[in-house]
């Protein structure tokens, strides 16, 4: 696509700022699916290289402003020309909790959660949220899903198992013992207390990795340089 809108009418008969600003972004969204947050996101090489295109000095850039109707009209063009459009408080309400049902389930990494999220919205025409959106929208799934996983493993506990954990912090020495060592309480702690795997079949072993690694650490905490 030429940045400059010799084939896309809407590109035309901008004046230099305007045309450079309007072609910097179409080319910013194209790449990225979304629009720059400021100009500083767009590379100093990528402004040469595109002004070359459409004509025009690149300090022109400085006088497109960042706000208000034009950039707006912008957004709408660049918007209707990729049939997507930008997203609702609705859709960041879906966002949070498809990961939590479909990505969370099998995986830990919040690079990787964050990645997921953004090539969804890519994959229903949605514009990515910011990064921060996008981390909040990863926090919020997550939550959600140990939520889920907790009330989970609960009901399958039953009651009297539950009730002997909560009365495990109450016994002399325990937690004591678990933060000086837990890997030998292991097994016989949950014998003792009719813990089976049962309470984790079809639970990712990544997951239970990842929640055993994180209580030993709560109950084990690893010294601060």
């Amino acid at each position: 696509m030429d940045p400059g809108g010799g084939r896309w009418g809407p590109g035309r008969g901008k004046g230099g700022g305007g045309r450079l600003g309007f072609a910097l972004i179409l080319k910013f969204y194209e790449i990225e699916g979304r629009f720059p947050a400021y100009p500083e996101e767009i590379p100093a090489a990528a402004v040469e290289y595109v002004a070359s295109l459409v004509k025009a000095e690149p300090g022109l850039l400085a006088k497109y402003s960042w706000r208000g109707r034009t950039i707006e009209r912008h957004r709408a063009q660049i918007r209707k020309r990729f049939g997507t459009r930008a997203a609702t408080e609705d859709d960041e309400e879906r966002l949070a909790q498809w990961p939590a049902d479909e990505v969370c389930p099998v995986e830990t990494n919040r690079d990787r959660l964050a990645e997921a999220v953004r090539e969804r919205c890519r994959s229903t025409s949605i514009e990515p949220p910011t990064s921060g959106q996008v981390e909040r929208v990863v926090n919020s799934g997550c939550r959600r899903f140990e939520d889920a996983f907790a009330e989970q493993v609960r009901a399958r506990l039953g009651p009297i198992v539950c009730a002997r954990l909560e009365e495990l912090p109450g016994r002399p020495h325990v937690l004591a013992e678990l933060k000086a060592d837990p890997g030998p309480l292991g097994l016989d702690t949950a014998r003792s207390l009719g813990l089976g795997e049962a309470a984790f079949v079809e639970i990712s072993d990544q997951i239970v990795a990842a929640w055993r690694d994180g209580q030993a650490r709560h109950v084990n905490p690893q010294p601060t340089q």
